[in-house]
Protein backbone atom coordinates (compact mmCIF):
# COMPACT_ATOMS: atom_id res chain seq x y z
CA UNK A 1 0.00 0.00 0.00
CA UNK A 2 1.35 3.42 -0.97
CA UNK A 3 1.51 6.27 1.52
CA UNK A 4 -1.29 8.82 1.01
CA UNK A 5 1.05 11.61 -0.06
CA UNK A 6 2.68 9.42 -2.69
CA UNK A 7 -0.72 8.32 -3.97
CA UNK A 8 -1.78 11.95 -4.40
CA UNK A 9 1.50 12.84 -6.14
CA UNK A 10 1.16 9.96 -8.58
CA UNK A 11 -2.55 10.45 -9.13
CA UNK A 12 -2.63 14.24 -9.38
CA UNK A 13 0.79 15.63 -10.42
CA UNK A 14 -0.89 18.96 -11.21
CA UNK A 15 -1.55 19.45 -7.47
CA UNK A 16 2.14 19.01 -6.67
CA UNK A 17 3.08 21.56 -9.33
CA UNK A 18 0.54 24.08 -8.00
CA UNK A 19 1.77 23.45 -4.46
CA UNK A 20 5.40 24.04 -5.46
CA UNK A 21 4.53 27.17 -7.44
CA UNK A 22 2.61 28.57 -4.46
CA UNK A 23 5.67 28.00 -2.26
CA UNK A 24 7.86 29.67 -4.91
CA UNK A 25 5.59 32.74 -4.96
CA UNK A 26 5.59 32.92 -1.16
CA UNK A 27 9.36 32.59 -1.08
CA UNK A 28 9.70 35.30 -3.75
CA UNK A 29 7.71 37.76 -1.61
CA UNK A 30 9.76 36.99 1.50
CA UNK A 31 13.07 37.22 -0.37
CA UNK A 32 12.12 40.62 -1.82
CA UNK A 33 11.37 41.96 1.66
CA UNK A 34 14.55 40.49 3.10
CA UNK A 35 16.63 41.92 0.23
CA UNK A 36 15.17 45.42 0.69
CA UNK A 37 15.88 45.23 4.41
CA UNK A 38 19.48 44.13 3.82
CA UNK A 39 20.03 46.89 1.25
CA UNK A 40 18.80 49.51 3.74
CA UNK A 41 21.14 48.10 6.36
CA UNK A 42 24.04 48.11 3.89
CA UNK A 43 23.29 51.75 3.05
CA UNK A 44 23.38 52.69 6.72
CA UNK A 45 26.66 50.85 7.22
CA UNK A 46 28.16 52.53 4.16
CA UNK A 47 27.09 55.94 5.44
CA UNK A 48 28.63 55.15 8.83
CA UNK A 49 31.97 54.10 7.30
CA UNK A 50 32.15 57.13 5.00
CA UNK A 51 31.28 59.45 7.89
CA UNK A 52 33.97 57.92 10.11
CA UNK A 53 36.56 58.35 7.36
CA UNK A 54 35.50 61.98 6.89
CA UNK A 55 35.62 62.61 10.66
CA UNK A 56 39.17 61.22 10.83
CA UNK A 57 40.20 63.24 7.79
CA UNK A 58 38.74 66.49 9.17
CA UNK A 59 40.29 65.82 12.59
CA UNK A 60 43.68 65.45 10.88
CA UNK A 61 43.17 68.76 9.08
CA UNK A 62 42.14 70.38 12.35
CA UNK A 63 45.26 69.10 14.11
CA UNK A 64 47.46 70.27 11.25
CA UNK A 65 45.86 73.74 11.19
CA UNK A 66 45.99 74.02 14.98
CA UNK A 67 49.69 73.12 14.94
CA UNK A 68 50.44 75.48 12.04
CA UNK A 69 48.55 78.50 13.38
CA UNK A 70 49.19 77.95 17.06
CA UNK A 71 45.54 78.42 18.00
CA UNK A 72 42.85 75.79 18.22
CA UNK A 73 39.76 77.67 17.17
CA UNK A 74 36.51 75.98 18.24
CA UNK A 75 35.35 75.73 14.64
CA UNK A 76 38.31 73.47 13.86
CA UNK A 77 36.90 70.89 16.28
CA UNK A 78 33.22 71.29 15.37
CA UNK A 79 33.81 70.27 11.76
CA UNK A 80 35.04 66.71 12.59
CA UNK A 81 32.24 66.26 15.14
CA UNK A 82 29.52 66.66 12.50
CA UNK A 83 30.46 63.58 10.42
CA UNK A 84 31.14 61.70 13.64
CA UNK A 85 27.56 62.44 14.73
CA UNK A 86 26.29 61.20 11.37
CA UNK A 87 28.41 58.04 11.77
CA UNK A 88 26.95 57.37 15.22
CA UNK A 89 23.39 57.89 13.97
CA UNK A 90 23.94 55.70 10.89
CA UNK A 91 25.52 52.88 12.87
CA UNK A 92 22.68 53.00 15.42
CA UNK A 93 20.15 52.89 12.59
CA UNK A 94 21.97 49.96 10.93
CA UNK A 95 22.06 48.07 14.20
CA UNK A 96 18.37 48.61 14.94
CA UNK A 97 16.96 48.11 11.42
CA UNK A 98 16.73 44.36 11.67
CA UNK A 99 13.68 43.23 13.60
CA UNK A 100 13.87 40.56 16.24
CA UNK A 101 11.76 38.32 14.01
CA UNK A 102 13.39 35.58 12.00
CA UNK A 103 13.92 35.74 8.28
CA UNK A 104 11.21 34.50 5.91
CA UNK A 105 8.29 34.56 8.39
CA UNK A 106 5.59 33.71 5.81
CA UNK A 107 7.44 30.66 4.53
CA UNK A 108 8.13 29.45 8.07
CA UNK A 109 4.49 29.86 9.03
CA UNK A 110 3.34 27.98 5.92
CA UNK A 111 5.79 25.14 6.54
CA UNK A 112 4.54 24.88 10.13
CA UNK A 113 0.93 24.75 8.92
CA UNK A 114 1.79 22.10 6.34
CA UNK A 115 3.64 19.98 8.88
CA UNK A 116 0.69 20.20 11.22
CA UNK A 117 -1.68 19.25 8.39
CA UNK A 118 0.45 16.26 7.39
CA UNK A 119 0.74 15.16 11.03
CA UNK A 120 -3.05 15.25 11.39
CA UNK A 121 -3.51 13.31 8.13
CA UNK A 122 -0.92 10.72 9.20
CA UNK A 123 -2.67 10.27 12.55
CA UNK A 124 -6.03 9.82 10.79
CA UNK A 125 -4.52 7.29 8.39
CA UNK A 126 -2.99 5.36 11.28
CA UNK A 127 -6.36 5.28 13.05
CA UNK A 128 -8.05 3.86 9.93
CA UNK A 129 -5.60 0.96 9.62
Amino acid sequence: MLPPLLRVLLGEPRLAIEYASAYAALLKVDVAGWKAQQMRRLGHLLAAVVSIVLAILFAGFALTLAAATGSGHWLLWVVPVLPLTVAIAASWKARHTLPALSAFPRVRAQVAQDRQLFDIKEQNDELRT
